[in-house]
């Protein structure tokens, strides 16, 4: 699961109704981003200590809470804090280390956004200034021996914020995720496959998945996922609603699939050699327009 902490570094003091609409931005983000089931967000922002003892932007948490006007937001946000203090969370890294590298970001303490980073997960952080309106962090250290740390940071400021975010989350799952069937649910917050498509990839040489994979990881590096886009050499526009992924090593493999509205379907899967009769390829992306449009229907 990928894990967020609450960032208390903000570089300054606030206004405390900035701060309550700071607040309301990222619980919204978050919200949005731990709906999408693929990028397997835990419901539990992780938390130093208890939230009456915290105190963000020169304001306790409480008193930023009394500011905020909408009850759901309100909701959300108590829902979402249950999870302290951070020890419990997160593997600290080599505390001496740590203590030699004085980790600081605005002239505040940095050592939790760093050991953040270290366990692999991400800032939660009130955009109340552009220093922290950032998709990455930078934890900067007074030791020449020790390299700058850069935190994926969700602040809600912005939507492309949310997307970086997302998409960031989106390559970890995918890159973690074991190469098998299961894998390819992790390409969009809905994918629904046909039957037809299931039996041939599990009926599939281990090769033949493998080349499939390696194909959509340079799909991935291309940026043409979320969403997909056709460039005729990868991945081409066959049909209404039909995009070829084309696989050429170590044999030409074709997969016929579809996006929309954050949902991916799979209808069919097949050799390049096997189209050997006259519109033969025609017909199997015929076949599979029928199949898109029926699970479409479903």
């Amino acid at each position: 699961m990928n894990r967020f902490y609450l960032n208390e570094c903000l570089g300054g003091d606030f206004a405390c109704q900035d701060l309550a609409d700071a607040l309301a931005k990222v619980v919204l983000a978050f919200a949005s981003l731990a709906k999408k089931q693929n990028l397997h967000v835990e419901k539990g922002w992780i938390l130093e200590k208890e939230p009456n003892k915290i105190v963000l932007g020169g304001e306790k948490l409480s008193d930023i809470l009394k500011c905020l006007q909408d009850r759901e937001t309100k909701r959300l946000f108590y829902s979402y804090t249950l999870n302290y203090p951070v020890e419990d969370f997160f593997a600290a890294a080599n505390v001496d280390e740590l203590l030699q590298a004085n980790y600081v970001f605005e002239n505040n303490d940095a050592t939790n956004m760093v050991i953040v980073e270290k366990n692999g997960d991400t800032l939660l952080t009130f955009p109340v200034s552009d220093a922290v309106r950032q998709d990455w962090l930078t934890a900067k250290s007074d030791n020449q021996g020790f390299k700058d740390v850069r935190v994926l940071n969700l602040h809600g400021y912005s939507h492309n914020n949310e997307k970086a975010v997302g998409d960031e989350l989106f390559r970890r799952n995918y890159a973690k995720a074991p190469c098998n069937i299961n894998k390819l649910e992790y390409l969009a917050p809905r994918v629904i496959m046909s039957e037809s498509f299931k039996k041939r990839f599990a009926d599939a040489p281990l090769e033949h998945k493998r080349s499939i994979f390696e194909r959509i990881d340079e799909v991935l590096a291309s940026n043409l996922l979320q969403p997909l886009q056709c460039n005729g050499t990868m991945i081409k526009h066959v049909a209404e609603h039909v995009a070829e992924l084309r696989i050429v090593n170590p044999v030409d493999i074709r997969v016929y699939f579809h996006e929309k509205d954050d949902t991916l379907y799979f209808a069919k899967m097949a050799l390049k050699s096997e189209y050997v009769g006259k519109n033969a390829q025609d017909q199997d992306i015929q076949k599979s327009e029928e199949i898109i449009q029926l699970l479409m229907k479903n």
